[in-house]
Parts: structure tokens; C-alpha cells; sequence
């Protein structure tokens, strides 16, 4: 993709799993109802990780949070995972800064 990807994760009120959304990078910011669309929405890591064995070999994925109300990262063993897995698949990944 020409922009990459991006990556979106968040908890709902209620529930423990964490949710993920990977939407075609652009030069806006997605609204809340984009990224959240049930369309969108992984419920779980291990889809997550299988929907970015789907993407090219060398593809930007950068994993965004756009403010602390609806979006947040998960614990840093989930996030270490994620970037193993992206790793593992040649993505040039951005993990979050966050510790």
C-alpha cells in the first residue's frame, strides 16, 4: 500500500480481550466509527497476527494512537508479540513508544 498500514487497538468497556483494527495508511485521521466498524475490528492477537501475514513483504505498519479517551496499547509482553510476529513476516513496523 502506498501509505502503508495502520494499526488502531483498544479495549471495550466490559470486556478483557483487546481489539485491533489495520486500515490503508492516508493523509487524514479515520474517525472513530471507521476504525471501530465491526468490519474492522480483530477481536483477538492471533487474528491480528494471521491478517498481517496478508500483507507484503516490506510494508510499513504503524500502530497509532490518536488519543488516550478511545485508544490505548495493551500490555508490553501483547505488544512485544505483535512486533515478533511482524518481524517474523519482514513488515517494517513501528511499535509504539510507550513503555
Amino acid at each position: 500500500m502506498g501509505k502503508g498500514v495502520e494499526l488502531y487497538s483498544w479495549r471495550e468497556p466490559g470486556y478483557e480481550q483487546w481489539r485491533f483494527s489495520l486500515l490503508p495508511g492516508t493523509n487524514r485521521n479515520k474517525t472513530l466509527a471507521e476504525v471501530k466498524a465491526p468490519e474492522h475490528t480483530i477481536v483477538t492477537v492471533e487474528a491480528l497476527k494471521q491478517q498481517l501475514a496478508h500483507l507484503a513483504v516490506g510494508e510499513y505498519v504503524f500502530w497509532i494512537k490518536r488519543d488516550q479517551e478511545h485508544f490505548e496499547y495493551p500490555p508490553k509482553a501483547i505488544r512485544d508479540d505483535i512486533s515478533q510476529a511482524a518481524e517474523t513476516l519482514q513488515l517494517r513496523f513501528r511499535p509504539p513508544s510507550e513503555p
